[in-house]
Order: structure tokens, then sequence, then C-alpha cells
């Protein structure tokens, strides 16, 4: 679930002209990093269950930065709430 390509709601494709899109795009990134690599951790233990129960929680704690950040700027309306608080 990948957001490179998903520019924030309200600007161009780069998100041009405003530092709040340029880093939440910027934090999405990081955030679907982890989340990458998290799974690669789970399919490299190979059945070590500490380290699969450990990637699984890495990837809940995950979700809670994707419902933080990434969501934001699949959702016009979250976008717009959090822009009204920033200030």
């Amino acid at each position: 679930m990948s957001s490179a390509s998903v520019p924030p709601p309200g600007s161009d494709a780069t998100g041009a002209g405003d530092p709040y899109a340029e880093l939440l795009v910027e934090l999405d990134r990081s955030v679907q990093a982890i989340r990458e690599a998290a799974l690669r951790l789970k399919k490299a233990a190979d059945g070590m269950q500490a380290v699969e129960r450990n990637a699984d929680r890495v990837l809940a704690s995950t979700r809670m930065l994707e419902i933080n950040v990434s969501d934001i700027l699949r959702d016009s309306d979250g976008f717009a709430s959090w822009d009204d608080h920033r200030e």
C-alpha cells in the first residue's frame, strides 16, 4: 500500500508550495518503508515464533502510524481537519 505517487489533496503532484504537505509525503514514505521492512523480517524469520510475533507488533504499530499519517493523504476530509489545527 505505497503512496509514493499519491499527492496530498489540494496540491500538485509534488506538493510544492506547502511544507506540511511535503512533510506528510515524506512521513508516509518512512511509514511504508517500516512496513515493508517488518514484512521482510517476518518472512525471513521462517517460523521463529518470537521474531514473527515481534514483527506482528511492529506491523500493528505501523498501522497506527498509517492511520495518523498515511491515511491523511488519502482522505481529503482528514487532511482538511489536520490543516485546520496546524496553526
